[in-house]
């Protein structure tokens, strides 16, 4: 949380050792020590339930870890909520938990998708934040709504032209109230039939985009319906220097390892989560740069969270074939997105960013590449760009069994680079190392006051 609220909100204050931010209209007060992931439960939090028209529906208030306190704004009736209780963890595993008497109200039901939302961005026990997940996003399909923490107002986008367009999302530039830049991903509607299965589409890659917190995951800021007429908006961070192809494009002498192990590490996030979060569509094109040259994971609209029996994702398969892993092809096997696909699409993603082309870049339709993947074809290794460790890492991403894991694909990255870091260390130790640095001040001291001296006497004496 610290991350996406430092670039939520770049007005925010330290008072002694407490941070008191906003984001939207909520207020979040932690110690420092609660910045750290182990302590983040200690957190109090108020906030405020916000219709789609602006108004207070009720204020929120967390003091003790599960327990909330809700004051309503159209009656006096506060009441407590305890996650704990086995009456609300019932409502929780409910297939339709608006079903039962204190939460069948439109303003029950907002209260309710808030506490959901907060809950799980501070609870540390991952099957409860994933049964959080499930119940919230029940609710967000049934009733076509967002937790209101997610809704950003005051948003404005700059031109009356994106800035690039998509198969089906245009991207704006934006400025936020206080005028920091912002990415508008705006999702196209066409027609009521399609807005239904867009916003299907648009909460599902919100919802899980904002239980993301890395350095190399594009921080999630919150989502906009207001700004454009009759379509979904998803808000993140402006990155001037765009995706990482684009990066590379025109600052080739950029370190290719480095920006690998940035992928490497995001992806190691997302499937390091309980359950595994699958991103589903990685390639350059869905990795972005940040001003500092950081490489970012983007682009979460085909990222589903899945557990030993299930996979929440909507039907059907969708990605980009070049990236994309045989066996979501083979349409006998009921196929779905998985870590492991995952994995042969960075296999093909490191491919790109060492060749700067991407993978099958001879074979131009899509089908045809698409035809020689089912049938066994792998890119081949080019002239130059690969050592041979790296390689065979890339290799195994590409196989049909014991497939590289994020884990054992790190393993083998660093062991290619074993090899520089020696050198790089052994440079050191012979250039710069304390040891060489006592030495060569001695012995630069211990010459000048022999020359010193010398020139001072035999300057006397031949004056005499």
């Amino acid at each position: 949380m610290q991350q996406a609220i430092q670039t939520c909100h770049h007005g925010r204050f330290v008072t002694h050792d407490y941070l008191d931010v906003e984001v939207a209209h909520t207020r979040v007060y932690l110690s420092e020590s609660a910045l750290r992931p182990e302590s983040r439960t200690p957190m109090n939090i108020t906030s405020k339930v916000i219709d789609r028209d602006g108004q207070i529906q009720a204020h929120l208030e967390r003091s003790t870890r599960g327990v909330w306190s809700i004051h309503p704004t159209d009656s006096n009736d506060a009441f407590t909520v305890k996650f704990d209780d086995p009456s609300f963890r019932g409502v929780l595993s409910s297939q339709q938990p608006w079903d039962h008497t204190e939460w069948n109200t439109p303003s029950r039901i907002s209260i309710l998708l808030e506490l959901l939302y907060w809950e799980s961005k501070l609870s540390v026990e991952d099957n409860f934040k994933f049964e959080l997940f499930r119940c919230s996003r029940r609710i967000v399909r049934e009733f076509e709504m967002l937790p209101s923490s997610l809704c950003l107002r005051g948003l404005t986008k700059e031109g009356n032209h994106p800035k690039w367009g998509g198969g089906y999302a245009d991207i704006w530039k934006g400025q936020t109230a206080s005028g920091d830049p912002v990415c508008l991903k705006v999702l196209r509607v066409f027609t009521e039939v399609s807005r239904k299965k867009l916003f299907k589409a648009f909460s599902q890659e919100a919802l899980v985009w904002s239980q993301l917190e890395h350095p190399n995951v594009l921080p999630f800021l919150g989502t906009n319906t207001d700004l454009l007429p009759e379509s979904y908006c998803l808000v993140s961070p402006w990155c001037s220097n765009g995706n990482v192809m684009e990066y590379l494009s025109t600052h080739p002498e950029t370190d290719k390892m480095g920006i690998i192990s940035d992928i490497v590490n995001g992806l190691e996030y997302l499937h390091s989560r309980n359950p595994p979060i699958v991103h589903g569509d990685l390639k350059g094109a869905n990795i972005l740069v940040s001003d500092l040259g950081k490489c970012y994971l983007a682009d979460f609209g085909l990222a589903v969270m899945m557990n030993a029996s299930q996979t929440l994702s909507s039907s059907g398969i969708c990605g980009s074939v070049r990236w994309m892993a045989p066996e979501l092809f083979d349409y006998t096997m009921n196929p779905r997105p998985s870590t492991s696909t995952d994995m042969y699409s960075l296999g093909c993603t490191v491919y790109e960013i060492v060749t700067g082309s991407p993978p099958f870049s001879d074979v131009k339709p899509d089908i045809a590449v698409l035809m020689q993947v089912m049938h066994g074809a792998r890119p081949s290794r080019p002239a130059e760009g690969f050592s041979d460790q790296l390689w065979t890492a890339v290799k195994r991403c590409w196989v049909d069994r014991n497939r590289h894991t994020v884990k054992t694909f790190m393993d083998e990255l660093l062991t290619s680079m074993q090899n520089w870091v020696h050198i790089i260390n052994i440079r050191y130790e012979v250039v710069i190392s304390p040891r060489n640095f006592f030495y060569g001040f001695y012995f630069f001291f211990f010459f000048f006051f022999f020359f010193f001296f010398f020139f001072f006497f035999f300057g006397r004496n031949n004056s005499c």
